[in-house]
């Protein structure tokens, strides 16, 4: 029985011996294995080789037979995806390309990676020609790209490709800059929107910005539901975004126009009225009915319901004469407006020149003993002058 279990162990054996011998060795010295790497084209399948043998790691890990290719740098999914890909990752990758390196392709990085411009104070690329780093939502063009073009390139490059990357606070001054590292201007991918499946090649002049939080969109990717109707600003609905409580703080409607705007482009207000005449309620633009406002109580009416309330104002009078070879202005008002519900005759008004004053500002009316006529002491002072 003994002897049966010992003759199954040999041919066992024999079989293992007879399977490694028909297997081709690749345990090869370092140099060897530098060639071989040297000729990996993709950067995966070089790290992949790297877990075969010592040899062909310590090759893959070397600076050297990196440079020996054809010097691009590709970094795709599912190798840029990956949780062990960081800032000082790529960093190293780009030390084994060498300053030879002509393209760098950045696809799909976490938003973890931050390309943190610091550690490449010491990597020059004097050759390189394309910088394509696109979806990588954590990499800002602001305080990281241009950071790392200004210490590393001193040249001109083929193209630039930014789309997916965090544009926040670009503007145009910057957008100067960043093509000013281009031999041609226009050979730059940007997508302000920030959305990685928005593929739209567009200038920060063609684009639209949110008014809330300022990131810029393209006309494909930016919806309106609120904007402005003269200025076209609006706000968006990302995450990180206040854009609902800036639309109800900034943002009006208008019910005759039918139109949205903000506080910078026209003044929307409601007809209240007070407590003696109350308003229509109708939210109003400016352009479509102008506000007659009380100072007085507060009260505030449209054009359609201002009648019923007359709102004056103390507007002073624009006439001017000449005496002497000069010209002297009447007296102005300030403004002030008083319904009629608060006593308008609080008013001084001058027949003469039709200026309107309130009590502080009025210059003084009287009755001409001569014509009757209502004057204020500029239009009496030039009557009796004449």
């Amino acid at each position: 029985m003994a002897n049966k279990k010992n003759r199954r162990k040999k041919m066992k054996k024999q079989k293992r011996i007879d399977v490694d011998e028909s297997v081709a060795s690749i345990d090869v010295d370092e140099s060897v294995a530098s060639a071989i790497v040297a000729h990996v084209p993709e950067v995966k399948d070089r790290l992949a080789l790297g877990c075969v043998s010592r040899a062909c790691r310590l090759a893959a890990a070397s600076p050297g037979c990196w440079q020996l290719h054809h010097n691009t740098l590709c970094i795709k999914p599912p190798l840029s995806t990956a949780q062990g890909f960081t800032d000082d990752a790529f960093r190293r990758l780009v030390l084994f390309a060498g300053n030879a390196l002509t393209t760098v392709v950045l696809t799909g990085a976490p938003v973890t990676f931050r390309l943190a411009f610091r550690k490449f104070s010491t990597c020059p690329l004097p050759n390189l020609n394309v910088l394509s780093i696109t979806n990588c939502t954590g990499v800002s063009v602001k305080h990281a790209v241009l950071p790392f073009l200004r210490q590393n390139i001193q040249h001109h490059l083929e193209s630039i490709s930014l789309s997916g990357c965090g544009l926040h606070s670009m503007n145009i001054r910057l957008l100067t800059e960043l093509k000013s590292y281009l031999n041609n201007p226009d050979e730059i991918d940007l997508c302000e929107c920030q959305e990685p499946e928005c593929t739209e090649v567009i200038d920060l002049q063609e684009s639209v910005q949110c008014m809330a939080c300022e990131n810029k969109f393209c006309h494909e990717c930016a919806h309106f539901d609120d904007a402005c109707g003269d200025c076209r600003g609006f706000v968006c609905s990302l995450d990180e975004c206040l854009g609902e409580e800036y639309a109800m703080e900034h943002l009006h409607y208008c019910e005759v126009c039918e139109q949205e705007y903000c506080d910078d482009c026209r003044f929307v207000f409601q007809c209240n009225g007070n407590d003696t005449k109350r308003g229509c309620l109708k939210w109003t633009c400016d352009e479509c009915s102008h506000e007659h406002l009380c100072d007085l109580c507060g009260g505030s009416w449209c054009d359609k319901c201002d009648g019923c309330d007359y709102v004056e104002y103390c507007d002073g009078s624009e006439m001017y004469r000449a005496t002497k070879g000069s010209l002297a202005k009447y007296k102005t008002g300030c403004g002030k407006g008083i319904c009629k519900a608060c006593d308008s005759d609080k008013f001084d008004r001058c027949e003469c020149c039709d200026g309107i004053w309130c009590k502080d500002c009025s210059p003084g009316t009287f009755r001409c003993s001569c014509c009757c006529m209502i004057q204020c002491e500029q239009c009496n002072y030039a009557a009796h002058d004449d």
